[in-house]
């Protein structure tokens, strides 16, 4: 084991075998030019990636065990996982900053996270702030990158008056107040993974996270949450033209920078009373004049976020949220009964 180095807490897989390459000429050398596989996802242009970090496999992790007898304690300390759906690989973007500067403060190569892979990652539970989005490339040596993109940052005030207002308190302070409630929240559910309701409002957090982030197309106007950035315009996409319903349902949390993924969080937390309404008010009149979503009613979030093409579209709507039976609770029955009221005819 004198060849390794000893893997950050919460460090994923793909980053601490980055780290011991770099640490390691004899690792360098096993190792070659190992990278993460890919092929050709359903449409032009998309690529779609093994999974480095979690999936045992992967020709990744098969491959870097075989060649450096990774202990299989090492292998399931390094590869285990929390509930809940992970981005993919090419998405996996999300990075607290103050993490990798404790790094470097360490004396270590930035070491990228595992919590920072989910669908549900937003905020650093450890250093209690929003995470960062990160628009380099996808290469095993992201942490690195990451870090060098904020240490090169020049500091400089929102240059528009909506993201001076997100940006400031109280819509700053607020926000990282509301992602802390949900980041207890769902530690909750992950922590009990074998409690079968538990598990039912976790996925059905997930879906409804999925309706405020739904990617827009030609023929979607997308989820709510995109309106934070194209403040009320919708954003549809030309490109999109072939996306079905559920396509873009996918896409969305994929796609989503930091700003469009907390407004979800906000608008879900709301749906699902993990805040109260008092919380989100502060938030709703701060932000009146450029996004009203958060003042909106959950009854009125669930018919705005009926964008649906077709009866199909609403039927599969209806029937992944009434397929949780154990999540369901006042607010969430309100935000159903508004998506129910925009029924196709």
């Amino acid at each position: 084991m004198e060849k390794f180095l000893c893997p950050v807490f919460d460090e994923a897989f793909s980053s601490w075998i980055y780290r011991c390459i770099k640490g390691s000429p004899v690792v360098g050398l096993m190792l070659g030019n190992i990278h993460v596989r890919s092929a050709p996802a359903k449409f032009i242009g998309e690529v779609r990636y093994e999974d480095p970090d979690f999936d045992l496999r992967s020709k990744f992790i098969r491959f870097c065990r075989k060649e450096l007898s990774i202990d299989d304690d090492v292998l399931v300390a390094t590869t285990s996982r929390m509930g809940g759906s992970l981005l993919p690989w090419s998405a996996r973007r999300l990075y607290c900053s103050e993490c990798l500067s404790r790094d470097i403060a360490d004396g270590l190569l930035p070491a990228w996270r595992k919590s920072w892979c989910y669908v549900t990652s937003a905020y650093c539970s450890v250093h209690h702030i929003e995470l960062s989005y990160f628009l380099g490339h996808e290469g095993l040596n992201k942490g690195w990158a990451a870090f060098a993109v904020e240490a090169n940052r020049i500091k400089e005030p929102p240059s528009s008056k909506v993201f001076r207002i997100w940006q400031s308190d109280p819509v700053h302070s607020t926000k990282n107040e509301i992602l802390k409630k949900v980041s207890l929240w769902l530690d909750e559910s992950f922590s009990q993974s074998d409690n079968l309701a538990l598990r039912q409002r976790l996925e059905c957090f997930e879906f409804v996270l999925r309706m405020f982030l739904q990617s827009p197309t030609t023929q979607h106007v997308g989820g709510v949450a995109w309106h934070i950035t194209h403040w009320g315009r919708g954003g549809s996409r030309l490109g999109r033209y072939r996306y079905s319903f559920i396509h873009s349902l996918r896409m969305g949390v994929i796609e989503a920078k930091i700003n469009e993924r907390v407004c979800a969080f906000v608008l879900a937390a709301k749906v699902f009373s993990i805040v109260s309404d008092e919380d989100v008010g502060v938030m709703a009149e701060a932000m009146r004049d450029f996004y009203y979503y958060f003042s909106l009613s959950r009854f009125e979030l669930g018919r705005r976020s009926a964008t649906f093409g077709c009866r199909q579209d609403y039927a599969y709507v209806i029937r992944k949220l009434k397929s949780y039976p154990l999540a369901r609770s006042p607010g969430f029955m309100d935000f159903l009964m508004g998506i129910q009221s925009e029924e196709v005819r």
